[in-house]
């Protein structure tokens, strides 16, 4: 974890209002993520798409052939071009079964990536959001070669991931209180950042975040690195050669196979360290919740 989501790890531990999933939750959350993530496995190789685990998933794949034991969601990257040709073959590859979230493309949007989502659940989490199970879809952008633009492009990424996150938080916050009511005690920092966010308020956070998605597109695609701008280390903690991640291999995954980047330990061990070592506790990171409701499947 970054230090900003160890913090709120720590405050939400505390915090009665919210919870962790109990292990039936979990289950079911691993049986839809796991149907979810095969099914756009082959939508994507059907399309020609390069896809594949990322974080956690890469993480558990290479470690537990499976799923992190305490983890409840699964994450994929996806190359630019890859992306945008799913827009295209969406409808068509899943009819109405799921849902698809991301900047620039439908009004509403208020994530800064990919999400394929499936409503036959409803979870609110710590923030007051109501959304489905779903599966995060991060975008493998270009990176350029030449110094000069890579530290432009980065900084201009960097401004509006910042601005983007603070006025989520404004937005978010200011919802929960229509939904909840009430008002409750808010650390020094969330004060800050919410009060941030107001200030860049007069863009919506849906504007700043499609701002983000054109500020991060690089054209070229012969350089010789790729990265995840809107990853959780950002643009410059998240670039790596370009053949470690366009290129997959299959590995074992709760007794199925899903494609990983050909150069999963350099890029387990960017994000990661020594990934072999199952972190304390302590250091894990948890998904907290203030309710969920499964419906019954759609066949």
């Amino acid at each position: 974890m970054n230090r900003y989501k160890e913090r709120v790890n720590r405050r939400l531990g505390d915090n009665p209002e919210v919870r962790k999933l109990t292990g039936e939750e979990l289950e079911k959350i691993h049986g839809l993520c796991l149907k979810m993530t095969e099914e756009i496995c082959t939508c994507c190789e059907e399309n020609g798409i390069t896809v594949g685990l990322a974080y956690g998933s890469a993480l558990g794949a290479v470690r537990h052939q499976g799923f992190i034991p305490w983890d409840d969601d699964m994450d994929l990257y996806i190359t630019r071009q890859g992306f945008e040709k799913l827009k295209q073959v969406f409808t068509e590859c899943f009819g109405g079964r799921y849902r698809l979230h991301a900047p620039n493309y439908l009004p509403g949007n208020k994530t800064r990536v990919g999400r394929i989502e499936d409503p036959t659940v409803r979870m609110e989490d710590y923030t007051g959001y109501v959304h489905g199970a779903f599966i995060d879809l991060f975008i493998l952008e270009n990176v350029p070669d030449n110094p000069l633009l890579y530290y432009f492009y980065g900084i201009r990424s960097l401004f509006y991931t910042a601005a983007a996150g603070l006025v989520i938080d404004y937005e978010f916050a200011r919802e929960d209180r229509k939904a909840h009511g009430g008002k409750k005690p808010v650390p020094a920092e969330q004060r800050l950042r919410r009060m941030i966010g107001r200030g860049l308020s007069f863009y919506t956070a849906e504007k700043w975040l499609n701002r983000l998605d054109k500020v991060n597109r690089y054209p070229s695609e012969k350089t010789g690195r790729v990265g995840i701008p809107t990853g959780r280390d950002h643009y410059f903690g998240e670039t790596w050669r370009r053949e470690d991640m366009t290129r997959t291999v299959r590995m074992p995954f709760e007794g199925r196979s899903f494609p990983v980047p050909a150069g999963y330990d350099r890029y387990l061990r960017g994000l990661y360290g020594d990934y072999t070592k199952i972190p304390a506790e302590e250091d894990r990171e948890y998904h907290y919740i203030r309710s969920i409701t499964f419906e019954e499947q759609r066949p």
